[in-house]
């Protein structure tokens, strides 16, 4: 799990081609790990309340001590259902893509997954590979 405080600089990295706004966060901790938060705008939504759903969004993986945010955490379960051992990682939540990608490799019987409350207000995920795959 992150832990200390996450950095921040802005930087402007790309302009749209239509209209209507998005904001990406990058949280990098000083342990090495990442968070990418990102809001979107819509016909009107102002451009400062994407600004504060994307803040509010970071400040609350933030303060939830998980190592992967819900959006990554759904595309780390066929890479971790291929492993060569079971993979955990925490998550502040669980989508409904990460519920279905862990029945999708259990159905397939490629691995099994389980989701789990712990203590520090995340979620635990384990995966466990159920056969290694030969070249």
């Amino acid at each position: 799990m992150p832990t200390g405080t996450f950095h921040h600089s802005l930087r402007f990295l790309a302009r749209a081609s239509c209209q209507g706004t998005g904001l990406f966060l990058l949280a990098e901790y000083d342990c090495g790990a990442r968070a990418g938060i990102f809001a979107f705008g819509r016909r009107g939504k102002t451009s400062e309340r994407v600004a504060e759903e994307a803040v509010e969004a970071l400040l609350e993986h933030d303060r939830s001590g998980a190592a992967v945010d819900a959006r990554l955490a759904n595309q780390l379960i066929l890479p971790c259902a291929l492993a060569s051992g079971p993979s955990v990682f925490t998550v502040p939540s669980v989508s409904a893509h990460l519920t279905t990608n862990l029945w999708l490799v259990g159905r397939f019987g490629i691995a099994s997954g389980l989701v789990t409350r712990v203590p520090e207000r995340s979620l635990l995920v384990h995966i466990e590979p159920q056969r290694q795959l030969t070249d």
